[in-house]
């Protein structure tokens, strides 16, 4: 069965106008993630194409619907248990899996690695934020007497363990082609 295009006048078969539905659908979803995940993202979705093609785009459009949902969320699930996974922890998540591209076993089939490292990330930003809140319940450090008040969120304790910006040039060195 073949179709023409309204733009151009192309005759081809509905398979190749199926695939420009896929591309805009890919396109769309990865204009909704925030843009410091953009060249994160196309890089990791690397991980997913197989060695001897590129990916579909229709799994394209598929995986970045399934991390726009997440991240837009703020939050992952995993094990019946609901973290909060603020921006910041995605950047660094997606950052790790790309570091250690070399020992993973490609293709990537789901994104369950990349939630596993976000959820042990979420993990230790709320074990330093309880830490925190006990210590100042326990000495009594209130924000008058130590000068600085108790993280008010994750993503303050977070932001003290950021990736330095040294690290994230030499992956973006090394992503970049010759």
């Amino acid at each position: 069965m073949k179709g023409v295009c309204p733009g151009c006048g192309l005759s081809a078969d509905l398979i190749a106008f199926s695939a420009e539905v896929a591309a805009r659908g890919a396109i769309a979803a990865a204009l909704k993630l925030p843009n410091q995940l953009g060249h994160r993202m196309l890089l990791y979705l690397q991980l997913f194409a197989p060695a001897e093609r590129s990916i579909t785009l229709a799994k394209t459009e598929r995986l970045f619907a399934e991390l726009l949902q997440c991240v837009g969320e703020a939050r992952v699930t995993r094990k019946g248990r609901t973290w909060a996974a603020p921006l910041l922890l995605w950047e660094q998540g997606i950052d790790e899996m790309l570091a250690k591209r070399h020992i993973l076993t490609l293709p990537l089939k789901t994104h369950g690695y990349l939630y596993e490292i976000v959820v042990g990330l979420a993990s230790q930003a709320e074990g330093r934020a309880e830490q925190q809140r006990e210590q100042t319940r326990a000495y009594g450090m209130s924000a008058e007497r130590t000068g600085a008040g108790a993280p008010q969120a994750i993503g303050e304790v977070l932001e003290r363990s950021r990736m330095p910006e040294s690290v994230r040039d030499a992956l973006r060195r090394k992503d970049q082609p010759s």
